[in-house]
């Protein structure tokens, strides 16, 4: 998993939080990109119809894995310090890998006086 020039990692943020576990976790990766924030997570041995993403309170995600016959299963939840728009998300899994890109809420909007 490889940033791009617009991307900013969230490590400084978990360090500074009290449970700076969230991020030691194996096969996650968050970044801050110019219009919002990119998460990677290694779900290997997972189809599609297993994982459950939601995002809720603006800022809060929680990803769940398992399958039906219960071998594997995953679960993490985190907070990222942005106002994000729980509207724009866009989510693929490819190779046992789950890219999700959330858009952060454009902050206000010009309204024309008549």
């Amino acid at each position: 998993m490889k940033r791009g020039k617009d991307e900013k990692d969230f490590t400084y943020y978990w360090e500074e939080q009290e449970e700076p576990d969230l991020m030691e976790a194996d096969g996650l990766e968050i970044n801050e990109v110019r219009n919002g924030v990119t998460i990677e997570v290694m779900l290997p041995g997972f189809r599609k119809r297993d994982i459950d993403v939601r995002i809720s309170g603006g800022n809060s995600i929680s990803i769940d894995a398992s399958r039906k016959d219960g071998a594997y299963s995953f679960s993490q939840s985190f907070s990222v310090p942005l106002d994000l728009d729980n509207a724009s998300v866009t989510a693929s899994y490819s190779s046992g890998i789950l890219s999700i890109t959330i858009s952060r809420k454009k902050r206000g909007r010009k309204i024309k006086i008549n």
